[in-house]
Parts: structure tokens; sequence; C-alpha cells
């Protein structure tokens, strides 16, 4: 399985979009790759809104602050 790198930035005004941009990668993306996403912030550790429930749908991926 090929791992493929990720990077995002983005605020806690961005976290919708935030779980928006990774759904649809991970929708239309190659299932048999594995994403490793990584997010880069200042302050405190932003919430991805709906990563819970991306995180049970899709197992071929991990988010990293």
């Amino acid at each position: 399985m090929r791992t493929i790198p990720i990077v995002l930035t983005f605020d806690g005004n961005m976290s919708l979009a935030a779980g928006v941009c990774i759904s649809s990668i991970l929708m239309s993306g190659n299932k048999d790759a594995y994403y490793d996403f990584i997010v880069l912030h200042s302050g405190e550790q932003p919430s991805i809104t709906g990563l819970d429930a991306i995180m049970r749908e899709y197992a071929n991926m991990r988010v990293q602050y």
C-alpha cells in the first residue's frame, strides 16, 4: 500500500472546510493508498468538523497535528 502524505494548514475558523477537504480526497482517491494528513497550526489544536465520522468510514488514513 502506497502512503500519500498531505499537508494542510488552517485555523479553527476553517474546521468545516478542512473536514470537507479530507472527506473529498478520501472519496475520490485511490482505495489502495494510505493517506497521511499532517495538519500545521499555531496555537490550540483545531477541531476538524466531522473527523470522527470520516475516520470511522475510512481505515486508510490518519491525521497528525
